[in-house]
């Protein structure tokens, strides 16, 4: 999150109510000179950490490097990310991704659409997404997976570090 405030005063309520046996939200701050820090103080919830990032290495994308550092922290070996500015679909969005595992499964891949505002710009956007989404999740589903996007997606851990992570 850099400098996310608001899309964290949406995400973490929606990410607390969860329905899930056990997991942990890990919030990198990125570089942010807003209120994020403070807001995530007073949250006294034992599943929420987080871990400031105050600059990033030279040779670092600034997401990667703060991506890198919250997977760091982690202590499951399934580890599912999602950006500040989304929300899950349902309180099930990590049984949605669990009940897909099995011994072959290193990446899973999820659609994230653009919320759906009246605008020209909005339009495109939501257009653009879909394609995006159609052409990344049908060719993953050819045994040619190409991207996906960071936003709905799950790794897991040992994968991520056998390849070097970033």
């Amino acid at each position: 999150a850099h400098d996310e405030l608001e899309n964290l005063r949406s995400l973490i309520p929606k990410l607390l109510e969860l329905n899930y046996p056990e997991f942990e939200i890990i919030i990198a701050l990125d570089r942010c000179i807003d209120k994020s820090v403070d807001y995530l103080k007073e949250i006294n919830q034992p599943l929420l950490k987080y871990i400031e990032i105050t600059e990033t290495p030279l040779e670092w994308n600034s997401k990667k490097y703060a991506l890198n550092e919250a997977i760091k922290k982690a202590k499951n070996e399934w580890l599912l990310l999602t950006d500040a500015d989304c929300l899950p679909l349902s309180k099930n969005w990590i049984s949605c991704f669990a009940n897909q595992i099995n011994k072959q499964t290193n990446i899973l891949i999820g659609y994230s659409p653009y919320q759906q505002q009246s605008s020209l710009l909005s339009s495109y956007i939501r257009f653009e997404s879909f394609m995006t989404g159609v052409l990344y999740l049908s060719s993953a589903l050819s045994n040619r997976p190409y991207m996906a996007v960071g936003r709905n997606l799950a790794i897991r851990r040992s994968f991520f570090e056998s390849v070097n992570g970033y």
